[in-house]
C-alpha cells in the first residue's frame, strides 16, 4: 500500500512538472519500422539505409512528415543501367520515392508509391549499344514510376512485401534525340529487424521495358529487360 501511494504521488508530481514517459511515434498501424514496404514510418521518424547490388550501390534517407506520407531521398553510384538492360557502365542516379499509406488492417498494409528519378552517365546505360562508338557519350534519363506496395508482417521482426510499378519517361544520348521509354516491373522483398533500431533488407525488382528504335541502324536499348537487386542495412534514428 505504501509503495503504491509513493508511486501515485511520483506520477502526479511528474505530470505537474509537464513530464511524460516517452511514447512511440504515431502510425496508421502497429508494427516494426519499414521504408520499402506498404507500412509507413511513424510521424517524425527518420531512417537511414545503404545497400549494394545491381545496378549500383546507394544511400537512402526516409523522412516521415506524417504517419501516412513518407518521403525518401536516394542517391546511387551506378555501374549498370538504371533504366533497362544488363549493360555495365558508369553513372549516377537520384530517386525521390514517396509512399502514401492507403490501408492497414492487422498485419497487412497497402501504400501507393510515387517515385520520380533522374540519372546521368555513359550513353551505353541509356540506350546506346555497348559496341557503338557513341557508347561513352553523355546520356541522361528522367522517369516517373507509380505503383503499389503490399506489406505482411510475418512476425514481430520480419516483414515480407510485394509490389508492382509502371513507369514512363525519356532517355537521351548526346548524339541522339530524346526517346520515350516505358517500364513495367514487379517487386519482392524482406525486411528483418535485428534490434529495435537496426534492420537487414533485401529487395529484387524484375520486369521489362519499352523503347522505340534509334535513328541509326543500331537498336535503341538493344536489351530491354529490367532487373534491380539490393542487399543492405537500415538504421532508425
Amino acid at each position: 500500500m505504501a509503495l503504491a501511494s509513493v508511486s501515485t504521488r511520483a506520477a502526479a508530481q511528474t505530470a505537474e512538472d509537464g513530464w511524460a514517459p516517452p511514447t512511440e511515434a504515431p502510425r496508421p498501424t502497429s508494427g516494426t519500422p519499414s521504408f520499402l514496404s506498404g507500412r509507413t514510418l511513424g510521424t517524425g521518424q527518420v531512417l537511414m539505409a545503404a545497400a549494394l547490388g545491381w545496378p549500383g550501390l546507394w544511400a537512402h534517407v526516409e523522412l516521415a512528415p506524417s504517419s501516412t506520407v513518407n518521403v525518401g531521398v536516394r542517391g546511387s553510384v551506378l555501374y549498370g543501367s538504371p533504366v533497362m538492360g544488363l549493360i555495365a557502365g558508369a553513372g549516377g542516379e537520384l530517386i525521390v520515392p514517396v509512399r502514401v499509406h492507403l490501408h492497414g488492417e492487422g498485419d497487412l498494409d497497402v501504400a501507393l508509391r510515387i517515385a520520380p528519378s533522374v540519372a546521368a552517365g555513359e550513353g551505353r546505360l541509356f540506350g546506346e549499344s555497348a559496341s557503338d562508338i557513341h557508347a561513352a557519350d553523355l546520356g541522361l534519363s528522367s522517369r516517373l514510376d507509380v505503383g503499389v506496395r503490399l506489406a505482411w508482417r510475418a512476425t514481430e521482426q520480419v516483414t515480407l512485401f510485394v509490389g508492382a510499378d509502371v513507369g514512363a519517361g525519356v532517355s537521351w544520348v548526346e548524339t541522339e534525340r530524346a526517346h520515350p521509354i516505358g517500364v513495367l516491373s514487379g517487386t519482392l522483398g524482406i525486411e528483418a529487424m535485428m534490434s529495435s533500431n537496426t534492420m537487414l533488407f533485401a529487395e529484387a525488382v524484375g520486369g521489362g521495358g519499352i523503347a522505340e528504335a534509334g535513328a541509326r541502324t543500331v537498336a535503341y536499348y538493344p536489351q530491354q529487360e529490367v532487373f534491380r537487386l539490393s542487399l543492405g542495412l537500415g538504421y532508425l534514428l
